[in-house]
C-alpha cells in the first residue's frame, strides 16, 4: 500500500462529486470505472501501460483482430484525412 501515500498526499481530500449515486451502475459508468482503474494501474506502473496498450492498440493497427474489417477501418482513416477512398493508390 505505500505506492498509494504519494497520491494521497498530493490530494488528500476524499473525492467530491455531484453524480447521482446511481449513475455508475450503467454500462457506461461501468467502462468509465474500469478505465479509471486501468489509468491509474497505468500510472503507478508504466511496464503494465506498454503491455496493456500493446493488448489494446498493436492488433488494429497491425490487423491482427478478427472483428476488425481492414477495408472500412482503411475508408474511415482516409476519409478523415480528406482523401476518397477511389483516388487512394497504395505503394
Amino acid at each position: 500500500m505505500g505506492h498509494c501515500l504519494p497520491m494521497q498526499c498530493k490530494n488528500p481530500y476524499p473525492r467530491f462529486t455531484l453524480e447521482y449515486p446511481g449513475a455508475g451502475s450503467s454500462p457506461l459508468g461501468q467502462m468509465r470505472a474500469t478505465l479509471d482503474q486501468e489509468f491509474a494501474h497505468i500510472s503507478r506502473d508504466p511496464n503494465y501501460g506498454v503491455e496493456w496498450l500493446g493488448r489494446l492498440v498493436l492488433p488494429v493497427l497491425k490487423g491482427e483482430s478478427p472483428d476488425l474489417d481492414q477495408q472500412a477501418a482503411l475508408n474511415a482513416h482516409l476519409k478523415a484525412a480528406g482523401i476518397s477512398p477511389e483516388s487512394y493508390r497504395p505503394t
